[in-house]
């Protein structure tokens, strides 16, 4: 199956779900609470937007960038303080949308890397908060790129891929960000196929995974060749020098495009997303729910399913519960629990989604506050600054 590259880049923000191995920066009084105690709020952005990167940092959540009512870029980054409760707000180096977003050092930092412009220029820009300061840094990236995954390997802050506007559409380049803000780079030669899939850092265990997604069989031909991919890459560091090995690990035991998931513990959860039929002609939206385990090297299949398939949901951890929030014209919220790896079977009606959107943004605080932003609301396409947020500490 062959996808088109409009397709692609539009889904890039979408599929940049978030996902932490461990955030060590927690308050003493953040405890999770079991499902049936979490509580839901609802937050403003700014003005209404979509396409934005969010990233946490410290007791921080902050959303940047993306397209305003009138399809033009936005600079503006709101960031929202979950123990004063209040909302500040800063600008991005450069108005931008579709940009990658993650966290670094245990969670001091968030950063926002590459993007879009209105003129369709890629950008090369990766603008880093502060949350101890509240200052921001400016860097660039070896190559521009749309969309790249962030996720830390503890101390390496891996800068990966992302989606190109030319051949061959989907990038290679991979930035390495140390503790110093140096930036080293190299490309990715495991596979002959760029890919493009759902990222995830472990910090504790100083790895790292790409998997699932697209690559392009045909990097070379100014017409994309994308198709469905079942590929993991692997990235390990070494704790004493920084070197980063990548090597091809088990693949997936079917292709699945547009997976969120998140880690918990050391296993990345992931669900949803889309796969071919029986067979294999007609695209099919998923319910299947799928763990990877980050140390062994592992596939399971989890015998639970979501309440409805679907695709490009936004999805987080709270510790032991992983949670899959909306995702297109969905409202629903399932939640995993990670240690008897089934379904919360709690009714969590009352933390649905009052809205659904499609290309929001969301992030993680603590491990004990999920933030789903913005986003185009089905049918009208309308970027909403609707902000729902669920708090389970």
């Amino acid at each position: 199956m062959i996808f088109n590259i409009k397709n692609i880049i539009l889904a890039a923000t979408a599929a940049n779900t978030l996902v932490y191995g461990v955030n060590i920066h927690k308050r003493k009084d953040d405890i999770v609470k079991e499902a049936g105690q979490w509580k839901k709020f609802e937050l403003n952005l700014s003005a209404g937007r979509s396409r934005m990167g969010a990233a946490s940092a410290g007791d921080y959540a902050l959303f940047a960038g993306g397209l305003d009512k009138d399809g033009k870029d936005s600079g503006v980054v709101d960031i929202y303080n979950i123990v004063s409760k209040s909302m500040t707000n800063s600008s991005l180096s450069e108005k931008r949308s579709e940009i990658g977003a993650g966290s670094f050092l245990k969670n001091r930092y968030a950063v926002f890397a590459g993007g879009i412009t209105s003129s369709l220029e890629v950008s090369k820009q990766i603008d880093i908060f502060d949350s101890q300061t509240n200052e921001w840094k400016v860097l660039e990236m070896c190559e521009p790129r749309i969309s790249p995954k962030i996720f830390d390997i503890g101390g390496l802050l891996v800068i990966y891929g992302g989606v190109l506007t030319k051949p061959p559409y989907i990038s290679n380049a991979i930035d390495y960000l140390d503790s110093d803000f140096k930036l080293t780079c190299s490309q990715q030669n495991v596979f002959p196929f760029p890919m493009n899939g759902l990222g995830a850092g472990n910090q504790v265990l100083s790895s790292g995974v790409i998997m699932s997604g697209y690559k392009n069989i045909d990097p070379n031909n100014k017409f994309s060749s994308l198709v469905a991919s079942n590929q993991t890459l692997h990235f390990t560091k070494d704790v004493n020098s920084n070197q980063v090995t990548l090597r091809a690990v088990k693949p997936l035991p079917e292709p699945r495009w547009g997976i969120s998931g998140a880690i918990s513990f050391d296993i990345l959860v992931y669900a949803g997303g889309y796969t071919t039929d029986a067979d294999g002609q007609d695209t099919i939206q998923s319910d299947k729910v799928s763990g990877y385990n980050t140390r062994r090297d592992l596939f399971s299949d989890y015998d639970t399913k979501l309440k409805e398939p679907r695709s490009y949901i936004y999805a987080g951890a709270f510790q032991r519960f992983v949670l899959f929030w909306g995702g297109g014209a969905s409202r629903v919220l399932d939640v995993f629990n990670n240690v008897n790896k089934k379904m919360i079977s709690d009714n969590l009606e009352s933390l649905y989604l009052n809205q659904a959107r499609f290309d929001a943004a969301s992030t993680v605080v603590n491990e004990c506050m999920m933030f789903v932003a913005g986003g185009n609301i089905p049918g009208s396409g309308t970027p909403t600054d609707l902000i729902e947020v669920i708090d389970a500490c």
